[in-house]
Protein backbone atom coordinates (compact mmCIF):
# COMPACT_ATOMS: atom_id res chain seq x y z
CA UNK A 1 0.00 0.00 0.00
CA UNK A 2 2.76 2.51 0.57
CA UNK A 3 2.97 3.57 -2.98
CA UNK A 4 -1.08 3.97 -2.91
CA UNK A 5 -0.33 6.60 -0.26
CA UNK A 6 -0.20 10.21 -1.25
CA UNK A 7 -0.28 12.02 1.71
CA UNK A 8 2.96 14.44 2.79
CA UNK A 9 5.68 12.70 4.66
CA UNK A 10 4.73 14.22 7.92
CA UNK A 11 1.32 13.07 7.90
CA UNK A 12 2.43 9.59 6.36
CA UNK A 13 4.24 9.19 9.34
CA UNK A 14 1.48 10.47 11.78
CA UNK A 15 -0.90 7.92 10.46
CA UNK A 16 1.35 4.96 11.06
CA UNK A 17 2.36 5.71 14.68
CA UNK A 18 0.16 4.13 17.29
CA UNK A 19 -0.12 3.21 20.77
CA UNK A 20 0.83 -0.03 22.18
CA UNK A 21 -1.83 -1.25 25.31
CA UNK A 22 -0.72 -4.54 26.44
CA UNK A 23 -3.39 -6.55 28.32
CA UNK A 24 -1.15 -6.13 31.52
CA UNK A 25 -2.08 -2.22 31.93
CA UNK A 26 1.60 -1.20 30.69
CA UNK A 27 1.94 1.53 27.74
CA UNK A 28 4.40 1.71 24.61
CA UNK A 29 4.81 3.28 20.93
CA UNK A 30 5.09 1.06 17.79
CA UNK A 31 5.00 2.33 14.07
CA UNK A 32 3.54 0.10 11.12
CA UNK A 33 5.91 -1.08 8.23
CA UNK A 34 4.03 -3.30 6.65
CA UNK A 35 0.18 -3.60 5.52
CA UNK A 36 -1.05 -5.84 2.61
CA UNK A 37 -4.79 -7.07 1.66
CA UNK A 38 -6.33 -6.05 5.12
CA UNK A 39 -3.89 -6.83 7.44
CA UNK A 40 -0.73 -4.70 9.10
CA UNK A 41 2.11 -5.65 10.71
CA UNK A 42 3.67 -2.67 13.91
CA UNK A 43 6.80 -2.89 14.86
CA UNK A 44 7.73 -2.19 18.56
CA UNK A 45 10.11 -3.43 21.53
CA UNK A 46 9.71 -6.76 22.91
CA UNK A 47 9.89 -5.31 26.19
CA UNK A 48 6.48 -3.22 25.72
CA UNK A 49 4.61 -6.38 24.31
CA UNK A 50 5.73 -8.44 27.26
CA UNK A 51 3.70 -11.61 27.60
CA UNK A 52 0.56 -9.66 26.19
CA UNK A 53 -1.09 -12.37 23.19
CA UNK A 54 -3.23 -9.77 22.23
CA UNK A 55 -2.00 -6.31 22.99
CA UNK A 56 -4.26 -3.53 21.77
CA UNK A 57 -3.17 -1.04 19.36
CA UNK A 58 -4.70 2.35 19.13
CA UNK A 59 -3.97 4.80 16.12
CA UNK A 60 -3.88 8.93 16.31
CA UNK A 61 -7.47 9.21 15.22
CA UNK A 62 -8.78 7.48 18.42
CA UNK A 63 -8.97 3.85 16.44
CA UNK A 64 -8.46 1.14 18.58
CA UNK A 65 -8.11 -2.75 17.40
CA UNK A 66 -6.87 -5.84 19.08
CA UNK A 67 -3.52 -7.34 17.60
CA UNK A 68 -1.72 -10.22 17.91
CA UNK A 69 1.91 -10.89 18.49
CA UNK A 70 3.36 -13.16 16.08
CA UNK A 71 7.35 -13.04 16.62
CA UNK A 72 10.12 -11.66 18.89
CA UNK A 73 13.48 -11.16 18.01
CA UNK A 74 16.13 -14.12 19.22
CA UNK A 75 19.29 -11.58 18.72
CA UNK A 76 18.35 -9.46 21.90
CA UNK A 77 17.58 -6.95 19.54
CA UNK A 78 14.14 -6.03 21.85
CA UNK A 79 12.06 -6.07 18.76
CA UNK A 80 8.61 -7.77 18.48
CA UNK A 81 6.00 -7.73 15.59
CA UNK A 82 2.42 -7.23 16.39
CA UNK A 83 -0.52 -8.31 13.74
CA UNK A 84 -3.71 -6.00 13.24
CA UNK A 85 -6.52 -7.44 10.95
CA UNK A 86 -6.98 -3.82 8.99
CA UNK A 87 -5.37 -1.57 6.34
CA UNK A 88 -3.16 0.93 7.62
CA UNK A 89 -0.62 3.08 6.64
CA UNK A 90 2.69 1.88 6.45
CA UNK A 91 6.23 3.67 6.48
CA UNK A 92 9.28 3.49 4.35
CA UNK A 93 11.92 1.06 6.07
CA UNK A 94 15.40 1.70 5.31
CA UNK A 95 18.69 -0.48 5.62
CA UNK A 96 21.71 1.82 6.00
CA UNK A 97 23.47 3.58 9.05
CA UNK A 98 23.21 7.28 9.11
CA UNK A 99 26.01 8.89 9.96
CA UNK A 100 26.98 10.33 13.36
CA UNK A 101 25.45 14.30 12.93
CA UNK A 102 22.54 13.50 11.59
CA UNK A 103 19.53 15.02 11.60
CA UNK A 104 16.52 12.58 13.17
CA UNK A 105 13.49 13.05 14.41
CA UNK A 106 11.45 10.54 16.54
CA UNK A 107 7.29 9.91 16.99
CA UNK A 108 5.73 8.37 19.60
CA UNK A 109 3.00 8.72 22.30
CA UNK A 110 4.38 11.86 23.31
CA UNK A 111 4.09 13.43 19.63
CA UNK A 112 7.46 14.44 17.79
CA UNK A 113 10.93 14.66 19.06
CA UNK A 114 14.29 15.87 16.98
CA UNK A 115 17.62 15.86 17.70
CA UNK A 116 21.03 13.93 15.86
CA UNK A 117 22.37 10.84 16.07
CA UNK A 118 25.07 10.92 18.80
CA UNK A 119 26.74 8.16 17.63
CA UNK A 120 27.04 3.74 18.22
CA UNK A 121 27.74 1.40 20.71
CA UNK A 122 27.47 -2.56 21.57
CA UNK A 123 26.96 -1.91 24.93
CA UNK A 124 25.07 0.43 26.88
CA UNK A 125 25.89 1.73 30.08
CA UNK A 126 24.44 -0.44 32.06
CA UNK A 127 26.44 -3.23 30.83
CA UNK A 128 24.02 -5.07 28.94
CA UNK A 129 25.44 -6.21 25.26
CA UNK A 130 23.59 -4.93 22.72
CA UNK A 131 23.37 -6.17 18.72
CA UNK A 132 26.30 -4.46 16.63
CA UNK A 133 25.68 -0.71 15.61
CA UNK A 134 22.97 0.40 18.10
CA UNK A 135 21.94 4.01 17.46
CA UNK A 136 22.76 6.39 20.57
CA UNK A 137 20.83 9.77 20.25
CA UNK A 138 21.30 13.47 21.55
CA UNK A 139 18.28 13.43 23.51
CA UNK A 140 16.19 10.99 25.93
CA UNK A 141 13.22 9.25 25.38
CA UNK A 142 10.16 8.98 28.34
CA UNK A 143 7.77 6.45 29.92
CA UNK A 144 5.66 5.25 26.85
CA UNK A 145 7.97 6.34 24.25
CA UNK A 146 9.63 2.74 23.42
CA UNK A 147 9.10 1.55 20.50
CA UNK A 148 8.86 5.43 18.90
CA UNK A 149 10.23 5.39 15.27
CA UNK A 150 13.37 6.96 14.49
CA UNK A 151 13.20 8.82 10.89
CA UNK A 152 15.77 10.36 8.65
CA UNK A 153 13.96 12.49 6.47
CA UNK A 154 10.96 9.96 5.22
CA UNK A 155 12.54 6.63 6.12
CA UNK A 156 12.51 4.75 9.48
CA UNK A 157 16.15 4.24 10.35
CA UNK A 158 15.42 2.84 13.65
CA UNK A 159 13.39 2.06 16.74
CA UNK A 160 13.64 3.62 20.15
CA UNK A 161 13.98 1.13 22.89
CA UNK A 162 15.63 3.17 26.35
CA UNK A 163 18.05 5.55 27.23
CA UNK A 164 21.79 4.73 27.64
CA UNK A 165 24.68 7.29 27.72
CA UNK A 166 28.42 6.90 28.69
CA UNK A 167 29.56 9.04 31.68
CA UNK A 168 29.41 12.62 31.28
CA UNK A 169 27.10 12.59 28.36
CA UNK A 170 23.95 12.87 30.35
CA UNK A 171 20.74 10.71 29.23
CA UNK A 172 20.88 9.88 25.81
CA UNK A 173 18.40 7.74 23.18
CA UNK A 174 18.97 4.02 22.99
CA UNK A 175 17.42 2.58 19.47
CA UNK A 176 17.89 -0.77 17.25
CA UNK A 177 19.03 0.32 13.86
CA UNK A 178 17.30 -0.68 10.87
CA UNK A 179 20.31 -2.75 9.68
CA UNK A 180 19.50 -5.16 12.38
CA UNK A 181 15.55 -4.06 12.43
CA UNK A 182 15.19 -4.81 8.44
CA UNK A 183 16.00 -8.02 9.01
CA UNK A 184 13.54 -9.00 11.41
CA UNK A 185 10.51 -7.15 9.48
CA UNK A 186 11.29 -9.15 6.56
CA UNK A 187 11.67 -12.50 8.50
CA UNK A 188 7.86 -11.69 9.93
CA UNK A 189 6.30 -10.49 6.64
CA UNK A 190 7.49 -13.76 4.71
CA UNK A 191 5.53 -15.32 7.69
CA UNK A 192 2.62 -13.08 6.58
CA UNK A 193 3.23 -13.47 2.54
CA UNK A 194 4.47 -17.24 1.72
CA UNK A 195 7.43 -17.30 -0.37
CA UNK A 196 9.14 -13.99 0.67
CA UNK A 197 13.10 -14.47 1.33
CA UNK A 198 13.78 -15.14 5.02
CA UNK A 199 17.13 -12.97 5.82
CA UNK A 200 16.81 -13.73 9.73
CA UNK A 201 15.13 -16.25 11.82
CA UNK A 202 13.13 -15.42 14.44
CA UNK A 203 11.12 -16.97 18.01
CA UNK A 204 7.57 -17.12 18.47
CA UNK A 205 5.85 -15.24 20.21
CA UNK A 206 3.40 -15.64 22.83
CA UNK A 207 0.45 -18.19 21.69
CA UNK A 208 -2.43 -15.89 20.45
CA UNK A 209 -5.75 -15.87 21.10
CA UNK A 210 -8.42 -15.29 18.15
CA UNK A 211 -8.06 -11.82 16.99
CA UNK A 212 -11.54 -9.99 18.23
CA UNK A 213 -11.49 -6.16 16.61
CA UNK A 214 -12.43 -3.19 18.83
CA UNK A 215 -15.15 -1.54 18.10
CA UNK A 216 -14.03 1.99 17.23
CA UNK A 217 -14.14 4.76 19.53
CA UNK A 218 -17.06 7.30 19.13
CA UNK A 219 -15.99 10.74 18.67
CA UNK A 220 -17.21 13.64 21.65
CA UNK A 221 -20.41 15.45 20.86
CA UNK A 222 -22.18 18.18 23.30
CA UNK A 223 -25.37 17.22 24.54
CA UNK A 224 -28.60 19.69 24.17
CA UNK A 225 -28.23 22.92 25.66
CA UNK A 226 -30.19 23.42 28.38
CA UNK A 227 -32.67 26.56 28.95
CA UNK A 228 -31.63 29.23 30.78
CA UNK A 229 -33.44 29.30 34.06
CA UNK A 230 -34.82 32.79 35.32
CA UNK A 231 -33.01 34.69 37.55
CA UNK A 232 -34.39 35.24 40.96
CA UNK A 233 -35.45 38.93 42.45
CA UNK A 234 -32.91 39.42 45.34
CA UNK A 235 -34.30 42.94 45.67
CA UNK A 236 -36.04 42.11 48.02
CA UNK A 237 -33.20 40.17 50.32
CA UNK A 238 -31.04 43.11 49.75
CA UNK A 239 -34.07 45.42 51.86
CA UNK A 240 -34.54 42.38 54.15
CA UNK A 241 -30.46 42.51 54.83
CA UNK A 242 -30.10 47.09 55.06
CA UNK A 243 -32.94 46.51 57.46
CA UNK A 244 -31.04 44.25 59.72
CA UNK A 245 -28.11 45.81 59.45
CA UNK A 246 -29.48 48.99 60.55
CA UNK A 247 -31.57 47.48 63.37
CA UNK A 248 -28.17 45.99 65.05
CA UNK A 249 -26.60 49.22 65.11
CA UNK A 250 -29.43 50.91 66.77
CA UNK A 251 -29.35 48.29 69.44
CA UNK A 252 -28.29 50.30 73.00
CA UNK A 253 -25.25 49.85 74.72
CA UNK A 254 -26.05 47.34 77.27
CA UNK A 255 -25.00 47.69 81.44
CA UNK A 256 -21.04 46.99 82.25
CA UNK A 257 -20.44 43.76 82.65
CA UNK A 258 -18.92 42.39 86.50
CA UNK A 259 -15.25 43.36 87.57
CA UNK A 260 -12.60 41.45 86.12
CA UNK A 261 -10.09 39.28 88.85
CA UNK A 262 -7.20 41.04 89.87
CA UNK A 263 -4.24 40.33 87.68
CA UNK A 264 -1.21 38.46 89.15
CA UNK A 265 2.01 40.16 89.86
CA UNK A 266 4.19 41.62 86.92
CA UNK A 267 7.60 40.73 86.68
CA UNK A 268 10.16 43.08 88.57
CA UNK A 269 11.53 46.07 87.41
CA UNK A 270 14.66 46.69 85.92
CA UNK A 271 17.73 48.15 88.49
CA UNK A 272 17.20 52.34 88.28
CA UNK A 273 20.34 54.86 87.25
CA UNK A 274 22.62 55.73 90.22
CA UNK A 275 21.65 58.71 91.81
CA UNK A 276 22.84 62.63 92.49
CA UNK A 277 25.97 63.29 94.35
CA UNK A 278 25.36 63.61 97.98
CA UNK A 279 26.83 66.98 99.94
CA UNK A 280 30.34 67.32 101.37
CA UNK A 281 30.95 65.56 104.81
CA UNK A 282 31.70 67.37 107.80
CA UNK A 283 35.44 68.51 109.31
CA UNK A 284 38.36 66.36 110.59
CA UNK A 285 38.99 66.40 113.89
CA UNK A 286 42.89 68.29 114.53
CA UNK A 287 45.80 66.85 114.63
CA UNK A 288 48.33 65.65 117.05
CA UNK A 289 51.54 68.08 117.38
CA UNK A 290 54.85 66.75 116.62
CA UNK A 291 57.28 65.90 119.28
CA UNK A 292 60.05 69.71 119.43
CA UNK A 293 63.33 68.56 117.93
CA UNK A 294 66.76 68.62 119.73
CA UNK A 295 69.04 72.30 119.48
CA UNK A 296 71.27 71.71 116.41
CA UNK A 297 75.25 71.49 116.44
CA UNK A 298 77.36 74.87 115.55
CA UNK A 299 79.11 74.11 112.36
CA UNK A 300 82.40 75.70 112.49
CA UNK A 301 82.81 75.80 109.34
CA UNK A 302 82.47 79.86 108.48
CA UNK A 303 85.09 80.07 111.70
CA UNK A 304 87.61 78.23 110.56
CA UNK A 305 87.60 79.62 107.29
CA UNK A 306 88.21 83.48 108.96
CA UNK A 307 91.43 82.06 111.10
CA UNK A 308 92.74 80.44 108.12
CA UNK A 309 92.52 83.82 106.00
CA UNK A 310 93.74 85.70 108.68
CA UNK A 311 96.97 83.44 108.97
CA UNK A 312 97.24 83.96 105.16
CA UNK A 313 97.61 87.21 105.38
CA UNK A 314 100.33 87.10 108.21
CA UNK A 315 102.56 84.98 106.23
CA UNK A 316 102.33 86.97 103.22
CA UNK A 317 103.24 90.19 105.19
CA UNK A 318 106.27 87.77 107.18
CA UNK A 319 107.16 86.63 103.25
CA UNK A 320 106.22 83.12 104.43
CA UNK A 321 104.46 80.87 102.38
CA UNK A 322 101.85 79.41 103.85
CA UNK A 323 99.19 76.65 101.60
CA UNK A 324 95.87 77.27 102.77
CA UNK A 325 93.68 74.11 102.40
CA UNK A 326 90.13 74.54 101.83
CA UNK A 327 87.28 74.37 104.57
CA UNK A 328 84.80 71.46 104.06
CA UNK A 329 81.15 72.96 104.67
CA UNK A 330 78.01 72.57 103.48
Amino acid sequence: MQGKVTRSPETLILDAAVTICPEDGGLGSGIVVWSEGGKAMVLTNRHVVGQSANPTVVFRNGRAVRGQAIAFDKDGADLASILIPVDAVSVKVGSDLPPAGTDVRLIGLRGWKTGKVADYFDIDHLGIQRPAKCMSLDFPILGAESGSGVFAGDTLVGVAWGVTGKKGQGERCGAVTMVNASRFVKACCSRLRPGMFIVSPISPAVPAAPVIPVAPVQPWTPGPTQPTQPQPDLSKIYEQLDALNAAIKNIPAGPPGPTGKPGKDGLAGAKGDAGPQGPPGPAGKDGVNGKDGGAGEVYPALELRVKALEDALKSMKGGSTTTIEPVPGK
